[in-house]
């Protein structure tokens, strides 16, 4: 991930490439564009989950993903998949981590991360 003057900018994504009128979406990819708005409710989907107290990365994943979606490895590629976002909601200065351990992410009422990743639609 890299930064630009507009907030976060993921390595290898290409620069506005002309609008694609028909789905609303400024990249010629509706793939891209799916993918984002796949972002976009991830990030919206965690946010709501901490918006009332600080929780774990374990404790957001079993309450967004279903408990078959977390058995076996799904647990840690929902923890990998949990940290990625907040990777970003950090960065946006959405989140921050609080605790002894600082091992637990309270939403500080921000979502900016939600309108900086929909800029690339």
């Amino acid at each position: 991930m890299q930064k630009n003057r507009g907030g976060i900018r993921w390595e290898g994504s290409r620069e506005y490439g002309g609008a694609n009128r028909a789905s609303g979406c400024r990249t010629q990819d509706r793939k891209h564009c799916s993918i984002i708005r796949f972002h976009i409710e991830r990030c919206r989907d965690i946010l709501k989950i901490i918006e009332n107290e600080p929780a774990r990365i374990e404790e957001i994943a079993t309450q967004h993903f279903t408990p078959s979606q977390l058995a076996g490895s799904g647990r840690s590629m929902a923890h990998n998949e949990i940290m990625a976002h907040l990777e970003i909601m950090e960065e946006c200065g959405d989140i921050f981590w609080v605790g002894e351990n600082k091992d637990l992410v309270q939403h500080n009422g921000s979502n900016k991360c939600l309108n900086i990743i929909e800029a690339y639609l």
